[in-house]
């Protein structure tokens, strides 16, 4: 006879025990037993260990995170047995063991108390006993009890339903009940434990007599803390009302990582924009090196002509009143604040925003010609293009929900991408049939030859050359083999793929200057994890119970699978790359044991059975969709659902139709295989850069040395100085520079064009020419400073460029050698010598359409072009990598002061508290003001609850060290013998209080 709430432990009636209240975070029930027909009153645990032993002792109290166990002894007590309770030891901490509190006396129990996240249920006899889950992701308690039995209550959303425990809140599955009578939705609470844990909310009603109706107990529910719904939790309506809008939890959606690769790609567009803002006037500018007037030329075409024939905003800008390049600076401008605002602020991370800097992007790469035209500008963009397929809409609805039904759809088309250029990275290294590769020696000229090196990278290249074979084995694997893990049906194997990508950028970041491109594919790689990684990496998630034994089929054979798969990776390795110890020279040998001729047969193999396994996984997550969506409670919600997912699932299987193209040009035969309207939607979108294809270091340049050009200027033709540039290689004593996420694109450009002829860059003869007039936006793409230019007072009369061969120094050498970064050999002349006027560097501009006169510059009449003009004056001393990372120091340093401030003064940790379930009732009265002790309730109703006070203890001695709530203090309880109840001590004031004021 006995009823249980979905809140507390609690009953009233012979063989029931009110249940111990835990306040804190994750607390576990103490053991407590009453006197009266195996019924206790529990205990209320207001801070992180603050509760009163039974019997007249009092236990030693831990009030901190770190600090050892305590203990406590108490005395003979009623109800107890016979003999002392015995010692019960406590842990404070949130990595400690489990502490026990045997009770030797008959009716006692044992209570195991586990003050970590993940917490032990509690073992009784007698009594019943249940583990409260307050928080996710736990699993249920055990509650074993002669009478009456109460469970688990699962205080969130995604858990397991408790044994004997009836469901009233969101998301959770009835378990088997026990209780004889109907039971309300709101719990019953015991008068010590809701003192004791509620002595700042509300005033305490008096339960009716044991002999009235459930009715009038119903009357005493007390409403919990409202808490936000989350989108996509399934909530159970009260009765008498429609069930509202939901879906099933079936598995955790991945809200966190969404919001990481959201974030990801904000900075990544933030570095993009604001770099080539920077660099915008000496690239594009009238007297930049490739003017945007030179591909902004109308020709008397309408807008929707210009717009089909260029996809451009930028030709907007006269109708704006601004030159090309003030409206290049104008969507570089937006799309750096938009990239920023997304960044600082989870809220404007929308689809509309998104959006809006996709488009800005595009606008600049349609018409920036050779300066951006590298792989990671497509990669941007192609990834810009799915996070406003991603984003939710939340500016228009700003409290909406965070997570569609549908949303998975679009997630998995991140990580197609990511396979895409990981998988296609790999294979091309073998197609071109480069001798480094093949070779396995690449690396042993990659460290010295990459564009701009690191400082790391000088310490690499210095490495063994068995370690540099072994590491190019592992960049096979980890490019080839392991993205076939992205689609594994088993989580372990995805974060296992998830951790090699990380290690090879993180690898390539050290000891490369790549810009925004290598932390790109890290926030690609965010695909790949689950909600629960993400809550470990915060710090939220909590462990898992040991499994019991024996495991399930299921779980045998996915760990099982999981190894085989482990196993196959490294026979694979071992039997395709010959890796084999060498005992004597004590190094691990490496070398390929196949053929060009079996690597493309393997190709050709397994290409269209790679789309057949993405197709699979997209199916998969496309009917896991639809499911949510017709699981949607309300027929007007299932509908607008359903609308949605058909929506976003045909986009996204367009967008996967429309990636094959790009994607089987690793192998032409399976391209040709495709069916023909394929590719006709790829002529399509071509221009818009939807999808792209990759194929990174496809062949080792520099083998012979690293070709690098030098600028030399003279005035006489007799004394040439070199113009040395702010990153790329040139003073032999000069370290290598750490640039990213900044890209210096003229450096880079002159890294490429040392790979050939001037006539292969038609763009250094105009940069010649340039320098020659002395163009001040020119000159500080070179050197920012201009006391490090040797010609800033006057421009050079006459310019050449030198071809040199340079190659990173040995750690063995010594001399002048040992202090040097570079040695340098002289190859041959790179340009020939010109000045102003001379016919060669005439021809070579009028041959490329570069000796255009420019337009007369615009005043600056009207308040737009003012205000690009003066915060282009405010950027001039400033260079890129202290932009950056100024911006991203203060994106980081106000998410620092938003997270403590959001922290309870005192530093606790803040409660969990969890919201009411619909139809509960909500408190709508102001609580107790100022510390005072709850009291009488106020007007009519039931009377106050008065519990047996006599029976437990009074507190002696000092008071705690310090309160469990941050603000308060204790005060002294009334004077008495100490264990005895005095005149007035069943009142709550005959106990500690709790008062506003110092700790």
């Amino acid at each position: 006879m006995g009823t249980g709430a979905g809140d507390r432990d609690m009953g009233w009636g012979p063989g029931t025990e009110t249940g111990i209240r835990n306040r804190g975070w994750d607390w576990e029930p103490g053991p407590e037993l009453g006197p009266e027909m195996g019924t206790g009153a529990g205990i209320g645990n207001l801070g992180w260990d603050q509760g009163w032993g039974r019997g007249p002792g009092t236990g030693t109290r831990n009030q901190n995170r770190d600090l050892e166990q305590g203990t406590g002894n108490g005395g003979p007590g009623m109800g107890t047995g016979a003999g002392a309770r015995g010692w019960e030891t406590r842990n404070q901490d949130w990595d400690q063991e489990l502490g026990r509190g045997p009770g030797p006396g008959i009716g006692s129990r044992t209570g195991i108390r586990n003050r970590d996240w993940e917490r032990g249920p509690g073992a009784g006899t007698g009594t019943s006993t249940g583990d409260r889950d307050r928080d996710r992701d736990r699993e249920p308690g055990l509650g074993s009890g002669t009478e009456d039995r109460t469970g688990d209550r699962d205080r969130d959303q995604d858990r397991e339903p408790g044994a004997g425990s009836r469901t009233c809140d969101r998301d959770r599955e009835p378990g088997p009940g026990s209780a004889r009578q109907a039971r309300s939705h709101a719990p019953l609470r015991s008068a010590p434990s809701l003192y004791w844990s509620r002595c700042r909310s509300r005033p305490v009603p008096e339960p009716p007599p044991r002999s009235a109706p459930l009715r009038a107990r119903r009357h005493l529910a007390l409403p919990a803390r409202r808490r936000p719904r989350s989108r996509g939790a399934a909530v159970t309506a009260p009765p008498g009302r429609a069930p509202s809008r939901s879906v099933p939890a079936m598995a955790e959606p991945p809200r966190r990582p969404r919001e990481l690769f959201l974030a990801g790609l904000a900075a990544a567009y933030l570095a993009a924009f604001v770099s080539l803002y920077l660099q915008l006037p000496g690239l594009y500018g009238r007297d930049g090196i490739l003017p945007l007037r030179r591909a902004l030329r109308p020709g008397g075409r309408g807008l929707r002509a210009l717009l089909g024939a260029e996809p451009t905003l930028l030709w907007l800008s006269p109708r704006a009143g601004l030159a090309a390049e003030r409206g290049a600076e104008l969507l570089c401008l937006l799309g750096a604040a938009a990239a920023l605002c997304a960044l600082l602020s989870a809220a404007l991370r929308d689809c509309l925003l998104l959006a809006a800097m996709h488009a800005a992007y595009l606008s600049l790469c349609r018409v920036g010609q050779v300066f951006l035209y590298f792989q990671w500008d497509s990669l941007l963009l192609e990834a810009g293009f799915l996070g406003v397929l991603v984003a939710p809409l939340r500016l228009f609805r700003w409290r909406s929900a965070a997570w569609r039904a549908h949303d998975g759809v679009t997630f998995w088309l991140v990580r197609w991408l990511l396979f895409r250029l990981m998988f296609a990275s790999g294979v091309v290294k073998l197609t071109s049939r480069c001798p480094t590769w093949w070779g396995l020696t690449a690396l042993t000229y990659h460290y010295e030859t990459q564009c701009i090196p690191t400082p790391a990278a000088w310490f690499a290249h210095q490495l063994p050359v068995w370690f540099q074979k072994l590491s190019v084995v592992a960049t096979y694997v980890i490019e080839i083999a392991v993205p076939l893990l992205f689609f594994a049906p088993i989580r372990r194997l995805r974060l296992f793929a998830f951790y090699c990508q990380v290690l090879l950028q993180v690898l390539i970041i050290l000891t490369g200057n790549y810009n925004f491109f290598n932390a790109l594919t890290i926030v690609l790689a965010f695909s790949l994890l689950d909600e629960e990684h993400v809550a470990y990496w915060l710090g939220r998630s909590k462990k898992k119970h040991a499994g019991s034994w024996p495991p399930s089929l299921l779980a045998f054979l996915s760990t099982l699978l999981e190894l085989a798969a482990y196993a196959l990776l490294l026979y694979w390795s071992v039997q395709h790359f010959g890796l084999e110890i060498d005992w004597e020279k004590k190094v691990l040998e490496s070398k390929v044991a196949f053929t060009y001729h079996e690597f493309t047969q393997w190709l050709r193999t397994v290409t269209l059975p790679l789309v057949g396994v993405g197709f699979l996984s997209l199916s998969w997550e496309i009917l896991s969709a639809l499911y949510r969506c017709i699981s949607v409670r309300g027929c007007f919600w299932k509908l607008w659902a359903l609308l949605q997912w058909a929506v976003f699932a045909t986009a996204a299987v367009g967008v996967f139709a429309v990636s094959l193209v790009p994607f089987t040009y690793i192998d032409y035969e399976s391209n040709g295989k495709l069916w023909p309207g394929i590719h006709h939607m790829f002529n399509a979108v071509e221009r818009f850069q939807v999808v792209n294809s990759y194929g990174l270091f496809r062949r080792m340049t520099g083998v012979g040395g690293r070709p690098e050009v030098v600028l030399e200027g003279s005035y006489d033709k007799q004394t040439w100085t070199e113009i040395e540039f702010m990153y790329k290689p040139g003073n032999v004593s000069a370290a290598p520079p750490l640039v990213a996420p900044h890209q210096p694109r003229l450096d880079w450009q002159m890294w490429f064009a040392a790979l050939g002829h001037h006539s292969s860059s038609p763009w250094f003869a105009s940069f010649v020419y340039r320098l020659l007039q002395g163009k001040k936006d020119v000159i500080r793409l070179v050197q920012l400073d201009e006391a490090k230019y040797p010609f800033s007072a006057q421009p050079p009369t006459y310019i050449r460029a030198q071809l040199y061969k340079y190659w990173f120094t040995g750690s063995t050498e010594t001399g002048e050698g040992a202090t040097r970064w570079w040695r340098r050999q002289h190859v041959q002349e790179f340009f020939p010598t010109v000045s102003l006027g001379d016919p060669t560097l005439e021809s070579l501009l009028a041959q490329h359409g570069l000796k255009d006169k420019a337009p007369p510059k615009r005043p600056a009449t009207t308040f737009l072009p003012w205000l690009l003009e003066s915060i282009r004056r405010l950027s001039l001393p400033f260079s890129g990598p202290a932009v950056l990372w100024s911006l991203y120091l203060g994106a980081a340093s106000a998410a620092l002061l938003r997270a403590l401030a959001r922290r309870p003064r005192g530093g606790a940790p803040p409660a969990r508290h969890k919201g009411p379930k619909r139809g509960d009732p909500v408190d709508r009265g102001g609580g107790e003001k100022n510390g005072q002790a709850l009291a009488d309730a106020a007007g009519s109703g039931p009377p106050p609850l008065r519990p047996p006070w006599g029976q437990i203890p009074v507190p002696t001695g000092p008071p705690p060290p310090c309160s469990p709530i941050p603000g308060w203090r204790w005060a002294q309880p009334r004077a008495g013998t100490p264990g005895t109840p005095q005149k007035g001590a069943d009142e709550p004031g005959s106990l500690w209080k709790c008062f506003s004021g110092s700790p």
